[in-house]
């Protein structure tokens, strides 16, 4: 998956997934889900969701993880009802 933001890790714009090209009309997020510090690995990636309406239709729930040293990556969780 292929994520355009305005701003530098800011909402998406613009993404391309499984060939095609979609055009965010609106995006709600991010949702942030960081490691808790009493339990988890801390240095497991933060990641941000967000819920997505693209001008094609498809309302998307997608996902971008921010590693240390690491350009982000954006994956597809789903597609919403």
């Amino acid at each position: 998956m292929t994520v355009e933001s305005a701003a530098p890790g800011g909402a998406p714009v613009r993404l391309q997934c499984g060939g095609r090209v979609y055009r965010v009309l609106a995006a709600l997020g991010p949702e942030r889900l960081k490691p808790e510090w009493w339990g988890e690995d801390l240095n497991r990636p933060i990641r941000n969701y967000y819920r997505v309406q693209t001008a094609e239709g498809p309302r998307l729930w997608i996902c971008r993880l921010r590693e240390a040293g690491a350009a982000p990556r954006w994956f597809l969780h789903g597609e919403l009802a």
